[in-house]
């Protein structure tokens, strides 16, 4: 074991050595970063097949991989099991699938027929060995008396130059470990320039559905051009500055400044109103977009040094400066850029309104099951249902004297409408007929705790003109929304829907 050992270390420094003379030079601007990109730990890949009971830890979710490392070698070993990038299959569909005609020359080694204490004395034998050898103690079978016959013609077989191929049974099972592994080798290779057709690293995933999730986004991202137009023309009226909006706006620019320590002598006043607004027309300084109500202008500063002063000052929307801050400037280009083309995809981003995020997550259900019977069997167990009792304020469990005959599994998660997302499907009559994922939240609307009731009646229509907008059927207008109401149910009704968990899992 220990030589097998040393043999892996050294062979996978043969590895490290090939790819690092194809790594391409990267040289950094910031020496700390040039430092660390130096120190880089790399890593050599060992797959296995059907090895991740012992190439990973935790659930098939939360995989954690086993990587090693010897304070000889300047990397890591890290094993992975092919199967955590292919569905579930056999050694032979794999081989016979990925291998462009290599065929699975899987041989036969009885593993069980010896152990730690005799294994030197039993495969030191120049003996085939005897079939009874094979037995299986745990399947309880032997091999078949023509697999017993390939393996003696296999152990017995001559050389080129007449002369035994295996002097013992310990150059056999070398043989037979070889042979156990070549025929991986073409089907592992091309699954990594499957995946590298994609543009992607199969060595630096770890699931398929990782896999899975960079090539979908490598598709969504195709058409990305660093300088395209993405700005998304909307209707709204141009943006305007007002004396009461602008005095704020010039205090809390000076009040940034001071806390920063920059000298505010310069900065803008109130009389620079008119200044601003003859910038307005001109849009942002970053994306070009329009300054409207909804899209507002803020004083971008071109040196992050000055204060903000009137010569220091341009225009820029909301975004366009918060993602700008300190960052160098292509590097904020691209991130507004994608930021820009998600919009337009509609591609999915992170939900940035923690107001939206909880009233979301409360519906969010998941973990237990609800079951009314952990004990269900066909032809004996009765039926079950629940009676509310209104006077006693309690909810009953009863048999009907019905027997039950059918036993139904009803199981349902996100990856379903994930799969079939954009498939037609006649039962939706909404957004053409296809479920489509929500990418993100363009409007959140909410009724305040407000006197006003001018206010609730406009708030309350403008929900209502959502819901019942006949955009919702249409596929390039419909949006995806999440009402929420107050529901109630009267006592005496409550058993007439009682057999219908989901509308109770939320009940307050």
């Amino acid at each position: 074991m220990n030589k097998f050992i040393e043999q892996m270390w050294e062979l996978s420094n043969e590895v490290n050595e090939a790819n690092l003379a194809c790594e391409p030079i990267v040289k950094f601007d910031n020496e700390n970063e040039q430092q660390k990109h130096q120190q880089k730990i790399h890593q050599v890949a060992i797959f296995g097949f059907n090895s991740k009971n012992n190439s990973y830890l935790g659930s098939t979710t939360q995989q954690k991989q086993v990587t090693i490392r010897h304070t000889d070698y300047p990397f890591e070993l890290v094993f992975k099991d092919v199967l955590t990038f292919i569905p579930p299959t056999t050694l032979d569909n794999f081989v016979h699938k990925y291998g462009n005609g290599t065929k699975l020359t899987k041989g036969k080694f009885p593993h069980g027929s010896f152990n730690t204490n005799n294994v030197n004395q039993f495969l030191s034998s120049s003996e085939p060995f005897d079939h009874k050898d094979f037995y299986n103690q745990i399947s309880r079978k032997n091999i078949s008396d023509n697999e017993y016959q390939e393996y003696v013609d296999d152990f017995i077989s001559l050389d080129v130059n007449g002369n035994s191929k295996f002097e013992d049974r310990w150059a056999y099972l070398e043989f037979y470990n070889i042979r156990d592994v070549e025929c991986m080798f073409v089907p592992i290779n091309n699954l990594i320039d499957l995946c590298w057709q994609q543009g992607i690293d199969m060595l630096s995933q770890i699931s398929q559905s990782q896999i899975a999730n960079s090539i979908k986004y490598n598709y969504a991202w195709e058409e990305f051009d660093i300088n395209g137009d993405y700005n998304i023309e909307t209707g709204n009226k141009e943006y305007k500055f007002y004396s009461e909006k602008w005095n704020k706006k010039v205090e809390s620019y000076i009040q940034q400044d001071n806390k920063a320590g920059r000298d505010t002598t310069n900065n803008v006043t109130a009389d620079d109103i008119d200044y601003f607004n003859q910038m307005i027309p001109n849009k942002c300084c970053y994306c070009q977009a329009k300054f409207t109500n909804v899209n507002k202008p803020t004083l971008e500063r071109i040196d992050n040094n000055i204060a903000h002063t009137k010569d220091n000052c341009k225009l820029a929307c909301q975004l366009c400066n918060s993602t700008r801050s300190n960052k160098v400037a292509d590097v904020a280009k691209l991130m507004i850029q994608m930021f820009k083309y998600a919009i337009v995809k509609n591609l999915p981003m992170t939900i940035d309104d923690e107001e939206v995020y909880w009233f979301l997550r409360k519906s969010i259900h998941g973990g237990l099951s609800q079951v009314f019977h952990q004990y269900n069997i066909k032809g004996l167990t009765h039926i079950n249902k629940l009676k509310y009792n209104p006077e006693e304020n309690n909810v009953t469990a009863y048999d009907l004297d019905y027997i039950i005959t059918h036993i139904l599994d009803l199981d349902f998660n996100s990856l379903y409408p994930s799969a079939f997302c954009g498939i037609y499907n006649k039962n939706n009559p909404y957004t053409g007929g296809k479920m489509y994922m929500a990418g993100r939240v363009t409007k959140h609307i909410k009724i305040r705790e407000a006197n006003d009731q001018d206010y609730r009646d406009t708030k309350r229509k403008e929900m209502m003109n959502i819901i019942n907008s006949e955009d919702r059927f249409s596929e390039e207008k419909g949006q995806l929304f999440i009402a929420s109401v107050n529901g109630h149910i009267d006592k005496s009704h409550i058993n007439d829907h009682i057999n219908f968990p989901p509308i109770w899992r939320k009940r307050t």
